[in-house]
Order: structure tokens, then sequence, then C-alpha cells
């Protein structure tokens, strides 16, 4: 089993769109195509790596896949930021009707994703006082589908407890860090 650094140079091999030892940044915006058609399909293709930067081009197809074998999981996704990160997993993970418990303490831009955000879209949120692992489970519905915990928490640094109840999914944060005892 090859070790972390040896992943890191070569997991992304298979994605590499040149020989080169240290691969080239991709500065540009846009990737052009043989033609009309490859161009349409390139628009449509889910995680694509050269249509259009925001959707992905050759260094986040590099990147992705290092991380996926880091985490020994079959892909990873690139965002342009944490918040990015949250909102794709959260809007993923919940639908309308469906209930969300977050922290009191968290970060402005995942509290207004809580607050704000997904009320429009029809979904409920509990937040809580993440350092009371009593009150995740006080605050658990049938309608509950996501725990959405950030350890330590943004601004004021509060340790939360790892609760799963069986019928949610639990997400950590980006923000979420070492050391191990978290």
């Amino acid at each position: 089993m090859p070790g972390n650094s040896t992943i890191t140079v070569h997991a992304d091999r298979e994605v590499r769109p040149t020989r080169a030892v240290a691969p080239p940044i991709y500065q540009t915006a846009t990737f052009w195509a043989e033609d009309g058609e490859t161009f349409a399909q390139g628009a449509v293709e889910p995680r694509g790596k050269d249509f259009y930067t925001r959707f992905g081009n050759p260094n986040h197809a590099q990147v992705a896949a290092v991380v996926a074998e880091l985490e020994n999981t079959e892909a990873a996704m690139v965002t342009a930021s944490g918040m990015a990160a949250v909102t794709t997993a959260v809007l993923a993970l919940v639908s309308a009707g469906d209930h969300v418990i977050g922290q009191k303490s968290t970060y402005g831009g995942t509290a207004s994703l809580l607050l704000n955000l997904l009320p429009r879209l029809g979904v409920s949120t509990t937040l809580v006082d993440q350092t009371d692992p009593e009150a995740f489970a006080k605050a658990l519905t049938p309608q509950t589908r996501l725990i959405l915990v950030e350890s330590p928490s943004n601004p004021r640094c509060y340790r939360s407890p790892t609760c799963a109840p069986s019928r949610s999914w639990p997400a950590r944060t980006p923000r979420d860090a070492l050391p191990p005892d978290q």
C-alpha cells in the first residue's frame, strides 16, 4: 500500500493532461472544443474537466483525484470555498419537508444557509447548543435528515460531540480539524 506522499504525487496520473512531472497550472477560464457537438456535450457533462473553469478544469480534476485517493473513496469534489462545499453538501442531502439540526455557534455563512436559504426551500432548521450532546437528541424529529456539525466552531472554538442517529446524515464541515481527539 503506497504512503500518503506517494499518493499525493501520483494519484492524479489518469487525469493529467500532460506527462509533466510538475503539472501546469491552468489559468484559463474557457476551453476550446473540436466542434459544436463536442462543446455541447461538455456543457452538460457532470464534473467536467475542461469546459469552463467554474465547472472544472484539469487542475480541479487532479486535486479531486488526489483527495479521493487519500480519503479512500471513489470520487472527490473541489469547490472554490468552504462555504461552497458546505452548501453543495447540504443541498445534495436535503429536500423540501426535511429538517436540519445545526449549532448555535457556527460560521456566519453557515448560519445564513441554515436560517435564510433553507427555509425558502421548505427545509426547517433547529439550532442547538453544540456543547450539549442531549441537545442534538432533543432536536431530532422524524423529518431530520442532516445534523451539521462544525468543530471546533467558528468563531468561539466550541467542540462538538459526534452524533449520528441512524436516520440522518451527519455532516462535518471543512473546518473540522486535527487533532484527532475532536
